[in-house]
């Protein structure tokens, strides 16, 4: 772990500063920060970037900080603090894409749109100074999937089975709290053993199968991996359409969204801001004709896209910049666009070049 630190500076004064602070009892096992550490996650160096660059935006940072520390700890029965994490996670990545690889200079947080005099429509995550003129971005995660993510007590628990399968959970019921939990652990043991009796009887390997257990349900695939095709259920893990999804969630059009998830569109929301800009964080599903992320961003906009130009990179370690234009009227005329990025920090810029009031990269 101190060899992870020592790459990242920032992270490790944040550590020596907040172990012995009013946090401390916050700073354990469970809190997400410790685990990217342990696992050198690609994350860390957007962490380390808003805590070494950003300290001049006073009150505005520490009220960060505050968040990082505070909102992803949470009962290791549910999974609100990993989704909180993940939120928090694409707000820092997405002021690395600003900061770092547009060369934008950020001026605020949760700052009011200069559209309106008002707070009453919310605030933009940041306030960018771009040639003059104030922009607005407002960032949003895509962590439908994430909800889906198992308790961490439920993950501790399927991993100390031993067991000749990969043990994959997904859970049914969102807001399951690891009731009975023991009792649904048993079964799936039975379920194991029941499977290698048949194998053996039969004088066949091991399948694959799926085990229901009503707030969720695990797929279990042979760990020899000459056999994890060979199984009925290799299907189970397709998703469902990645760009009609995403279509839905940023559009609203031909919305599956269930009564108790926001209904309304991430582009209404970002014009109700005042946003010039939204930023997504979106892991598209490769496959089922989507081999590239520009496949995913062509599709997402029924290929009513076209590569505007290719900023050339600021610095060596900066790749081209691809950026997009789209007359796709589902953007509105209130945005300038949309930048979708990766969870790595890739991303691609779509201009609306129905905008009435331009666009600013």
């Amino acid at each position: 772990m101190l060899t992870t630190l020592k790459k990242y500076p920032a992270i490790l004064k944040f550590f020596y500063q907040n172990l012995s602070g009013p946090f401390e009892e916050k700073l354990d096992e469970l809190h997400p920060l410790m685990k990217a550490i342990i696992h050198n996650s690609p994350y860390l160096k957007f962490v380390n970037n808003f805590l070494e660059n950003f300290t001049f935006l006073g009150k505005e940072y520490h009220n960060k900080i505050e968040e990082i520390l505070k909102r992803p700890i949470s009962d290791p029965n549910g999974n609100a603090g990993i989704v909180a994490w993940h939120n928090i996670l694409a707000e820092l990545t997405a002021l690395y894409i600003l900061s770092n690889k547009l060369n934008l200079k950020v001026t605020g947080l949760e700052r009011v749109s200069h559209r309106y005099s008002v707070q009453n429509r919310g605030k933009c995550d940041f306030r960018v100074e771009n040639n003059h003129r104030e922009i607005y971005f407002d960032v949003k995660d895509k962590s439908s999937e994430l909800k889906q993510t198992p308790p961490p007590r439920l993950d501790r628990k399927l991993k100390e089975i031993k067991s000749p399968f990969v043990i994959s959970p997904q859970l049914r019921n969102r807001n399951y709290k690891c009731d009975n939990l023991d009792q649904k652990i048993e079964t799936i043991k039975n379920g194991i053993n029941q499977k290698k009796k048949e194998a053996a009887q039969l004088k066949r390997p091991l399948y694959g199968f799926r085990l229901d257990l009503e707030d969720f349900e695990v797929f279990l695939t042979p760990k020899n991996k000459d056999l994890a095709d060979n199984y009925y259920g290799s299907d189970f893990f397709n998703p469902d359409d990645s760009i009609e999804d995403s279509s839905n969630w940023l559009f609203g059009e031909n919305s599956k969204v269930k009564e108790s998830e926001p209904k309304k569109p991430m582009v209404k929301i970002a014009e109700e801001k005042g946003a010039d800009y939204l930023m997504c964080l979106i892991n598209p599903w490769i496959g089922n004709g989507i081999k590239t992320f520009d496949d995913f961003i062509k599709g997402l906009f029924s290929n009513n896209v076209k590569t505007a130009y290719i900023l050339k990179p600021t610095s060596e370690k900066c790749k081209r910049i691809r950026i997009y234009e789209s007359t796709d009227i589902r953007l509105g005329t209130k945005i300038s666009g949309i930048i979708i990025f990766l969870s790595k920090g890739h991303f691609r810029i779509i201009n609306n070049l129905n905008s009435k009031y331009g666009f600013y990269i």
